[in-house]
């Protein structure tokens, strides 16, 4: 949506980013309890087609207020339906100073997600949606101090693409200063954080390949100068005339504006048989 245009974890490639675009569809009934999305991120999500119940309450509130597990009975699960038919009154009742915020979304309609906020949804009918998780300039601060602590290579990838390609750089570094933080490469040899995350997405290499064509230019306009002029597709031209293996998809496919679909169409058969020369 034109309303949120940021993707700034674009500066990481495809390949090594995180999860954070997806199509939802589920059945009538079905949903999500209540819970946080990951690294600080914030998201939009749009129906196309059914109806969402919503409930999101604010960062501060604790896990134990907001999700209500005490209050589970006996033959209930912590399932959405369960969770808004039942858990979600008893919660109410429990903790009347809670603050509760609820709607319901549309087809058409976008609703947005703040970073660390509490939310969960409910299929009033069988649904189909598209969501994103994004970074932007509203909520940098929050996503780089989460990311360089939860997920290490991740934040070594970004932060190296961040020093060649855009001055958030600079911002990073400073947030690091402030806070007297070490990245990996800078603290000893075997030194982990004491709370570091051990997820499966910390797998990323640190060689994974970033040169300009391996990034997708989109989301990065105010992040990156000339991003649509250096980053992506365009990259191709500046690689000589030696073939360029092991490119991530996306940037192979992306667009340029103002590009015509036969000139669209040109450039990827060009790149084909460069990379089958």
């Amino acid at each position: 949506p034109q309303y949120f245009p940021h993707d700034w974890f674009s500066l990481v490639n495809t390949d090594a980013r995180p999860p954070f675009r997806w199509f939802c569809i589920g059945p009538k009934r079905s949903g999500t309890t209540v819970h946080t999305d990951p690294l600080g991120t914030a998201a939009w999500n749009a129906v196309t087609h059914g109806l969402k119940r919503w409930v999101l309450m604010e960062p501060h509130e604790t896990k134990k207020r907001v999700k209500g597990k005490e209050f589970l009975q006996k033959g209930e699960d912590d399932e959405a339906i369960m969770y808004f038919d039942y858990i979600l009154p008893r919660i109410k009742q429990a903790y009347p100073d809670l603050k509760i915020y609820e709607g319901l979304q549309k087809p058409g309609e976008v609703i947005f997600v703040p970073g660390d906020w509490w939310h969960g949804v409910l299929n009033l009918e069988d649904t189909v949606a598209v969501t994103q998780n994004y970074c932007g300039p509203d909520n940098f601060d929050l996503v780089w101090t989460k990311t360089r602590r939860e997920r290490e290579k991740i934040a070594w990838l970004w932060l190296r693409n961040m020093r060649r390609y855009s001055p958030l750089y600079q911002r990073a570094m400073e947030l690091n200063k402030r806070d007297n933080f070490k990245m990996r490469h800078e603290r000893p040899a075997g030194e982990r954080l004491s709370d570091a995350s051990s997820s499966s997405s910390e797998s990323s290499s640190d060689s994974s390949s970033d040169e300009a064509v391996d990034l997708d230019p989109v989301g990065l306009e105010a992040a990156v100068p000339d991003a649509f002029k250096t980053l992506g597709a365009v990259g191709f031209k500046h690689q000589g005339s030696e073939p360029v293996r092991e490119m991530v998809t996306a940037a192979r496919n992306s667009m340029v504006p103002g590009e015509g679909a036969a000139a669209v169409h040109k450039r990827r058969r060009l790149v084909e048989e460069m990379r089958n020369a």
